[in-house]
């Protein structure tokens, strides 16, 4: 299987995906964006798309020209023969975004680690059906999306009503379980990063101490991915 990655920050890589990619002997390649790289012409080549998270936001298209190109490459990719589009955090804000929903800021940020709780559609979803109806999960964000006409809801947390969406052979996830040691460090050592600690925003040091979380979110992050690649 051929997975293309669309990468938006030197930080954001792909993490958990990476191994689970090397364990079903995938082949993967990247558009590193910010570097001002293409997007590939043949989409006929790419079984699953992967849409990383950011700093920037869908609305920053003056700050960052590249997002208009984005959006027409990820419309095109909508209307191509890709079998699985998959975005994260900005990813599926893009997603969204393409698929005519509003993107908007949260009603405060979502830093750290907090509970995932599933809808009754996302108990459900055939990708969701080995993972648990609440989880722990890894979040970074300022933004949240309205929910695409057509899309089924997900996902929610406290903190933000919308974390996951799915339409047609697209699933857009706001929280992050790509996420492992060496991506939350990247994460916690972004230049651009003012972490005040409140309800919503964890403490910087505490984000790495509990393994346990990172050991349930690889688990959760490959039971999903391999439900959405053989039943969805």
């Amino acid at each position: 299987m051929q997975i293309h990655t669309i990468l938006h920050a030197p930080y954001e890589d792909i993490g958990n995906i990476k191994s689970w990619a090397q364990k079903n002997e995938c082949q993967i390649s990247k558009t590193h964006i910010f570097n001002g790289e293409k997007f590939p012409e043949d989409l006929s080549e790419i079984d699953f798309l992967l849409i990383m998270g950011g700093p920037m936001c869908v609305y920053d298209d003056n700050e960052f020209p590249w997002l208009i190109h984005e959006k027409k490459f990820i419309e095109k990719a909508i209307n191509s023969p890709i079998k699985k589009i998959l975005g994260i955090c900005l990813g599926a804000q893009l997603l969204a975004n393409v698929l005519g929903a509003e993107v908007r800021k949260n009603r405060v940020k979502e830093i750290g680690w907090f509970p995932v709780n599933l809808t009754m559609d996302g108990k459900e979803h055939p990708a969701f059906k080995d993972v648990p109806g609440a989880f722990n999960a890894l979040h970074w964000h300022g933004d949240t999306f309205d929910i695409p006409l057509g899309a089924k809801h997900i996902a929610f947390s406290a903190f933000c009503e919308n974390q996951a969406f799915s339409y047609e052979n697209i699933i857009g996830l706001q929280f992050h379980p790509e996420v492992n040691r060496d991506l939350l460090a990247g994460f916690l050592k972004d230049p651009g990063m003012e972490l005040i600690p409140s309800l919503s925003v964890n403490n910087p040091e505490s984000m790495m101490k509990n393994p346990l979380n990172f050991l349930n979110i690889e688990k959760i992050l490959y039971e999903f991915i391999d439900n959405f690649i053989e039943k969805c």
